[in-house]
């Protein structure tokens, strides 16, 4: 008569079950935000509709904390001007500069989609935090018919190769020893995973390398001619989870040879007041 002692390592299971455990919670927090949202929303739509202009720029400013300002910067777009207005308004509270090249160009009959504004919002608002007080951020974006294609630098304390493999996971972050630590943790790890999700369903790519300031420098890009599905099949060059080359290798508005960490061209760029 013999014993049989099977020993079964549970690490990766109670791993796996916390991790299941903390994408629940974060389905319900998003299912509570997006019904206030939409409650939030109503309450501009009937204040637009009653002409109370005024009215519904404070309730904004409310909800926000931003004091807002004039964008004076036109990006041939109306959405993505008010975009990069209203994370100009959050930079300077922050205490960060941020800067419009003229490197890029965007096209007078190009309109943005909810792809292109998402990915911009979130690659600004990173990069934002990761600059802290006092830092800077640049902003380059180059739209029309050959597609689309945003660059992001940031003068942060950047980030290290493997920070870079990971850092488009869902729930990844780099903010609790980064300087913007003192944030609250919610939401965090959303952004980026959301803008490596969006650049692979339009068969485009996000890379990311280090900015002329030493700290990171992203950049999405997709074609034009890209199926916009809710598919979420990656492209040919790329891991679906890395974020460092996902999809095809379309870059509008770049040549092929462009060096990463060029420096920037001072005599081409505006401050975003």
């Amino acid at each position: 008569m013999g014993r049989t002692l099977t020993v079964q390592d549970r690490t990766e299971l109670e791993s796996s079950l916390r991790e299941l455990e903390g994408q629940r919670s974060l389905t319900e927090t998003l299912r509570s935000q997006t019904h206030e949202f939409s409650n939030r929303l109503h309450v501009i739509s009937g204040l637009l509709s009653l002409s109370e202009t005024e009215e519904a720029q404070e309730y904004i400013r409310g909800l926000t904390g931003l004091a807002g300002g004039p964008f004076q910067h036109d990006l041939s777009d109306a959405s993505l001007s008010a975009l990069v207005g209203a994370k100009s308004a959050l930079a300077r509270e922050a205490g960060v500069v941020l800067e419009l090249t003229a490197d890029g160009s965007v096209e007078a009959d190009w309109r943005a989609d909810d792809d292109a504004l998402t990915v911009v919002a979130n690659l600004l608002t990173n990069a934002i935090e990761a600059a802290g007080d006092g830092g800077r951020v640049m902003l380059e974006v180059t739209a029309g018919a050959a597609g689309f294609a945003v660059q992001v630098d940031d003068s942060g304390p950047g980030l290290g190769p493997d920070e870079a493999q990971t850092l488009f996971r869902w729930g990844a972050s780099t903010k609790d020893t980064g300087p913007a630590s003192s944030r609250p943790a919610g939401g965090r790890g959303i952004g980026l995973a959301l803008v490596d999700r969006i650049a692979r369903r339009r068969h485009g790519r996000v890379e990311v390398t280090t900015s002329p300031w030493g700290g990171a420098r992203f950049r999405a890009t997709w074609p034009a001619s890209a199926d916009t599905g809710t598919g979420t099949g990656t492209g040919t060059d790329g891991d679906a989870g890395d974020g460092t080359g996902t999809g095809s290798d379309a870059d509008p508005g770049v040549d092929a040879g462009r060096d990463n960490t060029e420096a920037p061209n001072t005599e081409n760029r505006e401050d975003i007041r």
